[in-house]
């Protein structure tokens, strides 16, 4: 695989860290300057706890749910 054929995954992972609230404002931040791309793959991993929420916030931004 040629480096014009990889694609790229940058993950944000913040298990155990953060209310809903600060979640919602940290997603809300992400999802303002977020542009989808041909050369990266964007996952957040969220604390189990805020899985369902995070999901429904990123639904069709492109950006994917990790756990």
């Amino acid at each position: 695989m040629t480096d014009s054929e990889r694609k790229y995954l940058v993950a944000g992972n913040w298990k155990m860290n953060g209310s809903i609230d600060e979640n919602r404002v940290l997603v809300d931040g992400l999802l303002s300057g977020f542009a989808p791309s041909e050369i990266a793959e964007v996952v957040l991993c969220p604390t189990f706890v805020h899985l369902r929420d995070v999901g429904s916030w990123i639904e069709r931004s492109g950006i994917r749910l990790g756990s």
